[in-house]
């Protein structure tokens, strides 16, 4: 974990990056002795003359020419090795409902297509025309990301232009920190409890400067009444934990606070889920990794923000003590919640997890959470995409905008006054689940009643599905896809 698999050096050969009819020959030969070749090229240009000193025949330089409009793939093999052409040229829809691809994404999902065309030795050699400075990351991230597996990692040699280097560097970094997160939502249950994954926190932080930890452990959580928290943790050997992480940025203008929900499995409790929904239940902690791949990136990049970081962990168990439908919990705040369904157990500990930003009193520009909350969001947008609710359609839009761009995409559902009335309860100030359609949209009505953000404080709750049901684009295997960190980061980076 937290270490790039992909090796970086860089060769003799330049970087065209303004017209293919600028590079000589005798440039195009001082190369690297790597036998794999790849051209990552941006835009409409002649590839036959950018590629004729490549020693191609007669019919794959008039194949070439296919890629000269448009965007696509081709490889070849040569006496020298493999050689391939990964080509972006696409005019993006004024229709953001489109999520066309943008170059960051182009070559990140499509870097694997070559990879793939690779025999056992992933060592090639790079040379890029007209790529801008977010493609290139993107390659980068592409990289890192098609490197990881959980049970064996894949070694990737490149030779890239010193000029490249910087921008694919920054690449690998953000995707070691979606790796990071990927990691943790792909390791067993039986490995990653509230305790080891409480363990993981402060181990990363304790002794890094600008980061503190402090941790509540199942008794402090009932002492200091995080009765919601505590409630859903109780039936687990392994208790619960609020784990608060702070970074402190010297000269930073912005405060947010972040709450992740780490459920590290979730049986559904007494209400149990049907085992074929109970399967892949180690990743309903995918919320609090995508947050904990988020500081491995704030850590790395240090921006100019200030950030309060809670991880709500618990397991969601079925044992003599776990809590029943019809029980009543205290919240910290002095709200009461009746249990309506045991399985609604994710907004109690991102509500303790509110609750506990609230008690510090912190003045928080941006406040937020991420959760794989509801399987209504899934129903109602797919897989890939997460749902965004919001206070501010201002900020929310911006948001919907940078997803776009980062290729993970968020879209803004409603919040109707209406839909607080289906929380109401005749014993409590609460239900934690509403009846009837909109699942999605009650979750987060409730989340809200404990985020309460005031007019001068933007609030947003992600429901995501964090996963992938099957290989796609840079990811090799059905699995964690790390979901949320890329347009998180591309975010703090537009506030700080």
């Amino acid at each position: 974990m937290n270490k790039s698999r992909v090796t970086i050096t860089v060769k003799t050969a330049i970087n065209a990056k303004k017209s293919s009819k600028k590079i000589e020959n005798s440039e195009l030969k001082k190369s690297s002795k790597l036998k794999n070749k790849l051209f990552l090229i941006s835009g409409k240009e002649s590839l036959e003359s950018f590629l004729k000193d490549e020693n191609l025949n007669s019919w794959q330089l008039k194949k070439i020419k296919n890629l000269n409009n448009g965007s696509g793939f081709m490889s070849f093999e040569t006496a020298r090795g493999v050689l391939g052409v990964l080509k972006y040229d696409q005019k993006i829809s004024d229709n953001i409902c489109d999520f066309d691809s943008t170059d960051y994404t182009y070559f990140r999902d499509n870097i694997s297509k070559w990879i793939y065309r690779l025999d056992e030795e992933k060592d090639f050699e790079v040379q890029t025309l007209k790529l801008s400075k977010d493609a290139l990351t993107g390659f980068g991230v592409g990289l890192e990301l098609f490197s990881y597996g959980y049970t064996e990692n894949m070694k990737i040699n490149v030779s890239v232009s010193k000029e490249d280097k910087k921008e694919i560097q920054k690449g690998l970094s953000l995707g070691v920190s979606i790796n990071t997160s990927r990691e943790l939502v792909d390791t067993p249950p039986n490995l990653l409890n509230p305790k080891t994954f409480k363990e993981i926190i402060e181990k990363e932080f304790k002794n890094e400067n600008q980061f503190s930890v402090k941790i509540l452990n199942s008794s402090q959580l009932v002492k200091n009444g995080f009765g919601l928290i505590s409630g859903v943790g109780q039936g687990s050997v392994e208790g619960p934990y609020l784990v608060h992480v702070t970074y402190k940025s010297k000269g930073a203008k912005k405060s947010i606070g972040a709450v992740g929900k780490g459920i590290t499995f979730d049986s559904g409790g007494l209400d149990m889920k049907p085992s074929k929904f109970m399967r892949w239940m180690k990743k309903d902690m995918g919320g609090a990794a995508s947050l904990y791949g988020l500081t491995h990136w704030i850590k790395t990049e240090k921006p100019k923000v200030n950030v309060d970081f809670v991880f709500a962990l618990a397991e969601n168990s079925v044992s003599e003590k776990s809590f029943r439908p019809g029980d009543i919990l205290n919240a910290q705040n002095g709200k009461t919640v009746e249990i309506h369904n045991t399985d609604a157990e994710g907004r109690l500990a991102l509500a303790s997890g509110y609750n506990y930003l609230k008690s510090i009193n912190k003045p928080f520009d941006y406040l937020f959470d991420i959760a794989t909350l509801t399987g209504a969001i899934k129903h109602g947008l797919g897989d890939r995409v997460a749902g965004l609710f919001t206070n501010s359609s201002k900020e929310g839009s911006k948001l919907v905008e940078l997803s776009h761009i980062s290729g993970d995409p968020l879209w803004m559902m409603p919040q109707p006054h209406w839909t607080g009335a289906q929380l109401k309860s005749p014993i409590a100030d609460y239900v934690n689940a509403g009846a009837g359609y909109g699942g999605a949209i009650s979750a987060s009505e409730f989340l809200k009643n404990f985020a309460r953000p005031d007019k001068k404080t933007v609030w947003f709750h992600l429901d995501t599905y964090a996963w992938t049901d099957s290989a796609r684009d840079s990811f090799r295997k059905k699995g964690a896809t790390g979901q949320a960190v890329q347009v998180l980061k591309r975010w703090i980076s537009s506030i700080e």
